[in-house]
């Protein structure tokens, strides 16, 4: 209750705005509307809880917080019969101020803040997806490691559901996209920070901490070579480019597998097959194999892909090899062991493997700069719907008529 010359008006008007601000968040317009009022220094008493009936606007010698107000001021919500036809169109356009502030008229105060807006909204999952991918994609592949890389992602996850917790006890908009955000930018970063580790870093941790052997012969058993990370093999082998295969089976999904036998003259004799060149989609159907070296006179090492357990896309690529090789075997009458090895037949096996560390950077930073690019287009959409102009049941509250009684 507000009456003009109260002792303590202005701190009550303080505490009674604060309270119609936080309304407004909850669609109140009509609270809004009594805030705009006080603002503009046309509050009408008999919109105040309390206020004595038939109570009017005040003369315009005095305000309500108790100071003198200039006398003879137009108002956009006077209640007299020369305003009322305008005053429903200025009562909408100060309304579309006070709750939708883009366009040319908006303050470089308000715009500041929509940038500032929109800056939080794309900066903040984006910074969690990046951080939560790459610890993923590269942590070492020790229990530790991979255990610490998976708390990254779950404080960032609870922090992204605290922003949600914040938005339902104080109704912020902001709350609501950055917390829904960082809730999906985590889901879509342990999605893509997996991938990237199956596919390139496992290898790479596993041939980091293996050992390389030299002078390996081709016609030897292959048992004994699976938990190397390269082999260098004796002069006289290499792979043979007459007897190629690229698979394309229903699994491969739409890559070509390509397997090469590695002989040297003990083995090209038996016709038996312990260790296979591989490659993707680098080579014909019987022909025209072109997987790293293998072009090369002079390269004679490999670097050795192995399975493991528990690591989907190294099974299933080990699996698809596996019948590579059986397809070639019942088509060039060869002989194989039950697991033979793979290598990627290569010069510098060294700078092979750290290839594939390189690689799984790439992924992260192209699915950061994708996700960014997404995350700025929602960003704009969803901040642009929720400061659309209001609609007319906002405009014009139930039970609030143009001449401002309840």
């Amino acid at each position: 209750r507000l009456r003009p010359g109260a002792s303590g008006a202005p701190r009550r008007l303080r505490r009674v705005r604060l309270q119609c601000s936080r309304a407004q968040w909850r669609g109140r317009s009509s609270c809004c509307e009594v805030v705009l009022r006080r603002i503009c220094g046309y509050m009408d008493p008999s919109l105040v809880r309390g206020a004595p009936a038939g109570a009017g606007r005040y003369d315009g010698q005095q305000d309500h917080i108790g100071h003198g107000a200039p006398p003879h001021i137009p108002s956009p919500f006077e209640t007299g019969p020369k305003h009322v036809a305008g005053a429903a169109d200025e009562r909408s356009r100060l309304l579309d101020q006070a709750m939708n502030r883009f366009g040319p008229g908006a303050k470089p105060q308000d715009k500041a803040m929509h940038v500032q807006t929109i800056a939080a909204m794309v900066i903040v999952p984006w910074m969690m997806f990046f951080l939560v991918a790459l610890t993923l994609a590269l942590a070492p592949a020790s229990r530790l490691s991979r255990g610490a890389a998976w708390g990254v992602a779950v404080m960032c996850l609870a922090f992204s559901v605290l922003l949600l917790q914040v938005y339902f006890h104080s109704r912020a908009p902001i709350y609501k996209y950055v917390g829904g955000l960082g809730v999906a930018a985590v889901i879509l970063a342990c999605v893509e920070g997996s991938a990237a580790y199956d596919r390139y870093t496992l290898q790479y941790w596993m041939g980091a901490s293996r050992a390389r052997l030299k002078d390996v012969s081709p016609s030897l058993t292959a048992s004994g070579y699976s938990n190397a990370a390269a082999l260098t093999f004796t002069d006289d082998a290499g792979v043979d480019l007459d007897r190629t295969l690229g698979y394309r089976g229903i699994e491969a999904g739409g890559t070509v597998y390509c397997v090469a036998p590695i002989l040297d003259t003990a083995a090209a004799e038996v016709n038996e097959v312990r260790f296979w060149a591989i490659g993707k989609d680098c080579c014909m159907k019987t022909w025209g194999f072109q997987c790293g070296a293998a072009q090369s006179p002079t390269a004679r090492s490999g670097l050795v892909y192995r399975r493991v357990p528990g690591a989907r896309s190294s099974e299933e690529t080990y699996q698809i090899y596996l019948n590579a090789v059986s397809q070639a075997c019942a088509m060039y009458s060869l002989r194989t062991s039950e697991e033979p090895i793979f290598v990627s037949w290569t010069e510098d096996p060294e700078a092979d493997l750290g290839k594939l560390f390189s690689m799984a950077v790439l992924s992260v930073s192209v699915a950061s700069l994708v996700y960014l690019i997404a995350s700025l287009a929602l960003a704009c959409g969803l901040h642009w719907l929720s400061a659309r102009p209001p609609k007319d049941w906002q405009r014009n509250p139930r039970g609030l008529d143009y001449q401002g009684v309840a």
